[in-house]
């Protein structure tokens, strides 16, 4: 295992905690005004880190594909992403964003000409029965981090959607990173292009664009928290593990935040995993080590 494998599993860790943090305050605010909050705060913060480097100039050659890598990874991806969040929970949120490993290995073999072995196929395939196992047969309750709100089936394919979209957006970056821009001034571009869509969508005269409930210390806080874990340490970790191997490795690596999540959860609720989610865990790891093997 190298450091790029290692990278992309600590990004699943840092999503996993990230969604759990994610959970309330996103049911308080509404997802499209927790997510706008929470880009936010990840823009200032390491806009402020940028500025103090010096390095913004990396991305220059970049700067139109980073925001396109922007506007459909982070806007569309994880604007649509939490509104599914809020439907069906952070379980099996992760559970459909865990498909945008698959998909972005089909769409780095068209756009980067990125191929994988027959190896790391089955590793990847692995990982993905185990994430979607692990959704089959682990514990429901219905409280914020177990619920259903809606058409189930219409919240699946919206999260497909929304997987596919940061798979996408992670491809779209790779080039950037291979021309050695700058991990934290891919990140703050990325992030900042996001940041602005999502407040030009004030000016649409609906409801759903802004908050819910007032903003209280408390959930501005788990924000702060969730958005720079996962914004800010996961998505700087997943680009480093972007710049060293395959999309379509990294991105499945990364669905592993899954796995992470069942025992977070474990922890938080007393509850533990049904047999089915050890079985999952398992495969989700061997797959995991064929990988990193591969």
């Amino acid at each position: 295992m190298d450091l790029y494998h290692i990278a992309a599993l600590s990004t699943a860790f840092c999503w996993a905690m990230s969604s759990f943090l994610a959970a309330a305050p996103n049911s308080h605010l509404g997802a499209i005004a927790y997510t706008r909050l929470r880009m936010l705060i990840v823009f200032v913060v390491f806009s402020l880190v940028v500025l103090a480097r010096g390095t913004l100039h990396t991305t220059y050659g970049h700067i139109e594909l980073l925001a396109i890598s922007g506007f459909v990874g982070i806007f569309l991806g994880d604007g649509v992403k939490f509104i599914v969040m809020r439907r069906i929970g952070p379980r099996r949120t992760a559970m459909l964003i865990a498909t945008n490993g698959p998909i972005s290995a089909l769409i780095s073999y068209f756009y980067l000409g990125e191929l994988l072995s027959a190896l790391i196929i089955l590793g990847c395939g692995l990982v993905v029965a185990g994430v979607l196992l692990a959704i089959a047969y682990s514990e429901k309750s219905p409280s914020v981090y177990e619920h259903t709100e809606g058409s189930l089936a219409l919240t699946v394919c919206i999260g497909i959607f929304a997987a596919a979209c940061q798979a996408l957006g992670a491809v779209l970056a790779k080039p950037a990173l291979l021309a050695n821009a700058d991990l934290v001034s891919v990140t703050t571009v990325r992030v900042g292009f996001a940041v602005l869509c999502f407040y030009l969508l004030l000016l649409l005269p609906s409801r759903h664009v802004r908050a819910t409930n007032p903003l209280t210390a408390k959930v501005f806080l788990q924000t702060a928290a969730s958005g720079l874990l996962a914004m800010g340490l996961g998505m700087t970790l997943l680009l480093f593990a972007l710049k060293g191997t395959e999309v379509g490795v990294a991105t499945t690596l990364s669905s592993t935040s899954l796995i992470f999540l069942l025992i977070i959860l474990w922890a938080a609720t007393g509850k533990r995993p049904r047999t089915g989610g050890i079985i999952a865990a398992v495969l989700a790891v061997t797959g995991t080590a064929i990988i990193t093997q591969g």
